[in-house]
């Protein structure tokens, strides 16, 4: 086949990370209305090469070509362009963004994204949800109707149905055949032998970053690719050898090693109980959905229950905290790996952690001890240990081994493997399900769950089966084929009654999504919109009972103190907006009292003896330079890498300096009439000019740009730099571009300093910086960026100023002010803590 029959033709691509060599010498032909798959055990380089496709890496060597015309990707956007999309292992979603806003980020039509959902089986989803708030499975289907959505040349599908049931992989599996029947490509991977054979026409298979072979898809076939994967031939005999021979080792001591009874937790676990012994595998089968995560997440006590008990050899358990379940000997491997893995820290840490994890055995570590018990359970599941320095830099597989290594050199005596080998190559998931056995042979048991029902006889002496919430039937290993498996995991002729529905068992949507689909009415519209956005009800609920408090103190409070208030608040304001902005992106200026300082002083200096009309273009200036000063800032910060504190602390020193050098000491002035601008009253004595001034500054900057795709962006980056960045978005422009707006605000904060005292003080933004920085918490804005917005920090910047005034007041140290402001701060972080922990429970 030459290179012109090709869709795309990707030749002797190789790729490097440090001293890891992800792809050697990797090639790919793909023709027009192909299936193509993609084969290799993990670490052979597939998501490497399918992220060069995309744009997401560039490649250290090698060519890319469509339809025979070269081309280069810089990002996903420009492959997206030419017509690659991919939906990657990880939702290229960005969670604090709503669906339909998610669409918009990638520019892909709503409508179109709706019509292939539809044709995916999901209706009615409602797209103002926020995406953290849908199931996994829900998200994947959202991400791959995404991506169909612009009617792409190439698919790119990676691991697309490791985490959805039969039933929604099956649709999965219909719109890529009609995808097919269009012309149009599919690169499909996957590590289900069976999906391969009934999707696809050839297989690339990929080993050591090498390509070791392309086959023709045929019956049989699959013993080839297997082969070629791991360069030798493998049969799954020994493994149910294993299994039979582990079944007759199972303990007939009268104590489980587990036992649950009556085990109740939300909607999702209904009445669950069963007994464990050592010696055994038990498996769970179910669909997704079905009540399976929360109850593994209930024995490991990540997750509090309702009622029932957990008895672990025996003895009742009390599980508050995960640790509470690893000091009854009950340990957990989850399905992601990255919430048990320390991924910048070694192999080395991450098994040898749990060791040092009682007070009592902190202090001097015993290094020889601890390297012998590591690097035998290194050994036992052979490692790969080329990137022992950073976990993060080892495969998906060899990662996973390192979750089951680190209880293997520290003790254990119930294993709860939860999907353990999802995404993981075939060579590796023999590897794990044969210790598996081994460890049942000694005595261990093995609760285990996996999404591949043909896996459940592999490796297990007997299986539940969980619908609904309910164990509805329990199969011995040598019954337990695929079809009685998926059967019962349907709620088809279990002893269990299943819930009535309207629909038949093989249609029901998900559990979990049906809340994002459901159209809530005007009630639950109103708490929906309270629980989004508390602080758009909380914080002027705030400022009235602190104003109210004031006119209690002060009794004679008149138009007067409300004037000089508002002017108080004025720059403190436009330094909270601006430090929100930057924090909304995902980053931090502490720079910021001290661009407000050169705004001042410049002011000052320039305008003493201007009039009104030089004054006004005096001020268009001094806009752009402290634009210019956050665009510099923000250069500092995407060029070099370093994190935002230290850049803009240096920074910071830097334009203090500056408003140092452009006026030494207090001084200058400007106009009566320019002043009158924040400091007089156009409708009522009550509404000063600065409320005025604020409401048209933020609404002539903020609005536009919180509706733009700018500010999108904006969110987006904040919320998840990589979804954001495989969504299209050019990351370091809109943090650069968040830092330019911080200086507009922050300039115009330093104007309103000059409006507001009549002169020009280099020292002025000194407590803006902190006090800007404490109204974005108290007004909601998280500091990991992404959510809140401006109102909440604008409307806390008046509330702080409130407190000094009514210690004024009462007579008492203003300087007390300082300690109900942490105070307030303190009680906000902890208020949203518990909000946190509580959703995490439920």
């Amino acid at each position: 086949m030459n290179s012109a029959a090709n869709l795309l033709e990707a030749r002797d691509i190789a790729k490097r990370f440090g001293s890891v060599v992800a792809l050697r010498s990797a090639s790919l032909s793909v023709r027009p209305g192909e299936v193509h798959a993609l084969m290799g055990a993990n670490g052979a380089g597939k998501s490497t090469l399918v992220k060069i496709l995309t744009g997401v890496f560039p490649p250290d060597r090698g060519t890319i070509a469509i339809n025979d015309a070269g081309r280069s990707f810089r990002s996903p956007a420009e492959a997206r362009a030419a017509g690659i999309v991919s939906v990657y292992q990880d939702p290229a979603l960005v969670p604090d963004l709503t669906v339909a806003d998610n669409m918009r980020l990638a520019d892909v039509a709503s409508s179109a994204v709706r019509r292939w959902l539809e044709a995916l089986g999901v209706e009615n989803l409602r797209f103002d949800a926020f995406v953290r708030d849908l199931p996994y499975p829900i998200l994947r289907l959202i991400d791959l109707a995404r991506a169909l959505a612009p009617d792409p040349l190439i698919l790119l599908l990676d691991e697309i149905t490791a985490a959805l049931p039969a039933d929604l992989s099956e649709r999965v599996f219909q719109v890529v055949r009609h995808w097919r029947q269009r012309g149009h490509s599919v690169i499909f991977i996957s590590h289900r032998m069976a999906e391969v054979a009934a999707l696809c026409d050839r297989a690339t298979v990929l080993r050591d970053g090498v390509v070791v072979g392309v086959t023709d898809i045929a019956p049989g076939s699959e013993e080839r690719i297997v082969s070629l994967m791991l360069g030798q031939s493998t049969t799954t005999a020994g493994a149910r050898d294993a299994a039979a021979a582990g079944a007759a080792l199972v303990s007939t001591d009268g104590t489980p090693a587990l036992e649950v009874r009556g085990l109740r937790c939300g909607h999702w676990v209904n009445d669950v109980s069963f007994s464990l012994r050592g010696g055994e595998v038990l498996g769970v089968a179910a669909l997704e959905g079905q009540g399976q995560q929360e109850l593994f997440d209930c024995i490991a006590g990540v997750r509090r229950f309702d009622s029932g008990e957990i008895f672990a050899g025996g003895k009742a358990l009390t599980l508050r905290h995960p640790a509470d379940a690893i000091a009854g000997g009950l340990v957990l491997v989850p399905a992601n790996r990255l919430q048990a893995l320390l991924q910048q820290r070694s192999i080395r840490e991450n098994v040898a952690l749990p060791a040092f994890r009682d007070i009592s055995r902190w202090g001097p570590i015993p290094l020889r001890r601890e390297r012998e018990r590591v690097a035998a359970a290194v050994r036992r599941l052979r490692i790969d240990t080329r990137a022992e320095s950073e976990l993060r830099r080892l495969s998906g597989g060899n990662q996973q081994k390192v979750v089951i290594a680190r209880w293997l050199a520290n003790g254990f005596e119930t294993l709860l493997c939860f999907d353990a080998t999802r995404g993981i190559d075939i060579g590796t998931k023999h590897q794990i399900y044969a210790l598996v056995r081994e460890l049942a042979a000694s005595g261990s048991a093995v609760l285990l769950f996996t999404s591949e029902l043909t896996e459940i006889p592999l490796a297990c002496d007997r299986a539940i089966v969980l619908f609904g919430g309910r164990i509805v039937d329990e199969i011995p290993a040598s019954a337990a084929d695929e079809g009685t498996l998926l059967r019962a995991a349907h709620g088809l002729g279990s002893p269990v009654e299943p819930k009535r529905t309207t629909l038949e068992p093989e249609e029901q949507p998900i559990p979990d999504a049906r809340a994002a689909m459901a159209r809530p009415g005007l009630a639950e519209r109103a708490r929906g919109l309270v629980a989004r956005y508390p602080t758009l009800f909380g914080m002027p609920a705030l400022l009235i009972a602190f104003l109210a408090a004031t006119v209690v103190i002060h009794p004679n409070f008149d138009s007067f103190d409300a004037q000089s208030l508002a002017m108080a608040a004025l720059p403190l304001a436009f330094a909270a907006a601006a430090q929100a902005l930057i924090v909304i992106s995902g980053g931090i200026d502490l720079s910021i009292g001290s661009v407000m300082a050169v705004s001042n002083v410049l002011a000052a200096r320039t305008m003493e003896y201007a009039g009104f009309g030089q004054a006004l273009g005096l001020a268009v200036l001094i806009l752009c330079a402290g634009a210019l000063v956050g665009a510099i800032n923000g250069l500092l910060v995407v060029v070099s890498r370093v994190p935002d504190v230290i850049v803009t602390l240096s920074t910071g020193f830097i334009w203090g300096g500056v408003a140092l050098l452009i006026l030494e000491k207090p001084g200058g002035g400007a106009p009566d009439t320019f002043l009158a601008l924040a400091t007089g009253t156009l409708f009522t004595p009550w509404l000063s000019n600065s409320i005025i001034l604020l409401a048209a500054s933020l609404a002539i900057v903020w609005i536009p740009l919180r509706r733009s795709k700018l500010g999108l962006r904006i969110y987006a980056v904040g919320s998840d730099r990589t979804a954001a960045f495989r969504s299209g978005v050019n990351v370091a422009r809109s943090r650069f571009l968040a830092y330019v707006f911080g200086g507009l605000f922050s300039s115009i904060g330093g104007l309103g300093l000059t409006m507001t005292t009549g002169i020009g003080s280099p020292r002025s933004g000194v407590l803006y910086t902190l006090s800007g920085l404490a109204a974005v918490v108290i007004g909601g804005v998280s500091l990991v960026g992404g959510r809140g917005g401006i109102f909440g920090p604008v409307v806390a910047a008046f509330v702080l100023t409130l407190i000094p005034a009514d210690l004024i007041f009462m007579n008492i140290d203003p300087n007390f002010g300082q300690v109900i402001q942490g105070t307030l701060i303190v009680l906000v972080v902890m208020l949203g803590g518990f909000f946190t922990l509580a959703r995490s429970r439920k």
